[in-house]
């Protein structure tokens, strides 16, 4: 006797077959079939509200993309990969940039072409401005504040130095400030933030930064702020 042949769906048409019994222990037919219930109950409402067809794989794309860049980007970005595979997203853009006719993509757009973004991230950068870049972040606690903007600083200048070839002079001072916030008080200082053009057309940064200093009873010279 030959082997009875089976496909996924054929399984598929035999399992919803069978949960549609009346009185079927649908626990028993998921185990027997090795799919989880939430599967199991997928299945059987596609084929309740259709056919046979409904059981076919559907496709994980999103039915809108307002955000997607356009389709002769896309090719100039997947044929610059192909030629460089060991590029990451900031060469590529970079290279890609050189271009002044093409509307170059972001830099995430690039990784998600190439190699995955970091996922090692520690706040998100708010609001930066001409004179200082305001963060409000979250720390790991196996992550110390100083290998946070350690590895902040150094990216950025990276980004900086790859993007902008006529900055190769552009560098982070070594100084910076850092303030502990209250759980209640994290949606004020995000409004804060938000806020840095209007709040800093009436108080200077530095005049700002010196009452930080003095209201938290921090040492400072000014020489150096």
């Amino acid at each position: 006797m030959p082997w009875k042949e089976s496909t996924c769906m054929t399984q598929r048409r035999e399992f919803v077959l069978l949960a549609n019994v009346s009185n079927a222990n649908l626990n028993q037919l998921c185990e027997r079939f090795g799919i989880s219930r939430k599967t199991g109950y997928k299945w059987r409402s596609r084929f309740q509200t259709g056919d046979a067809e409904t059981l076919a794989d559907r496709s994980r794309r999103p039915h809108r993309s307002p955000c997607r860049s356009l389709a002769s980007i896309e090719e100039q970005v997947l044929a610059l990969r192909t030629e460089h595979p060991a590029w990451g997203g900031r060469k590529l853009r970079a290279r890609l940039a050189s271009s002044r006719s093409l509307k170059c993509p972001s830099r995430q757009y690039h990784h998600r072409h190439s190699a995955p973004a970091p996922a090692d991230r520690a706040g998100r950068v708010i609001a930066p401005s001409k004179l200082s870049t305001h963060l409000l972040a979250k720390l790991r606690p196996d992550r110390s504040l100083s290998e946070v903007l350690r590895d902040l600083k150094a990216n950025a200048t990276g980004w900086m130095h790859d993007i902008f070839p006529t900055l190769q002079d552009f560098s982070w001072q070594r100084a910076y400030g850092a303030f502990t916030v209250s759980q209640s008080k994290v949606e004020e200082v995000r409004q804060y933030i938000a806020r840095q053009k209007e709040h800093h057309a009436k108080l200077s940064f530095r005049d700002e930064f010196i009452q930080f200093l003095k209201s938290n009873g921090i040492e400072y010279d000014e020489r150096y702020v």
